[in-house]
């Protein structure tokens, strides 16, 4: 599952980067289309910002899993013991 988010995380900064170098270039070349590096900066920043939520719900989720196993561990115990 990491791994996933580590590409995904990857090939939202290339994007980014490739927005910054495609802003630069439309600098100095003004033969590009307008706009195209700010359009790709902002893929590329609401990429990262959605796999940074992502992740962070995905541990939350877990943290959860985890105190709902102690719980249904505890339950099991007392469960053997009436």
């Amino acid at each position: 599952m990491f791994d996933t988010f580590k590409k995904s995380n990857v090939f939202a900064k290339i994007t980014l980067v490739s927005g910054i170098i495609i802003f630069f270039l439309q600098l100095i070349y003004e033969h590009t289309f307008p706009m195209l590096g700010v359009i790709t900066i902002i893929i590329g920043v609401v990429l990262q910002e959605l796999i940074s939520a992502s992740k962070a719900e995905l541990d939350k989720l877990r943290i959860e899993n985890i105190d709902l196993r102690k719980k249904i561990d505890d339950l099991e115990k007392l469960k053997k013991h009436y």
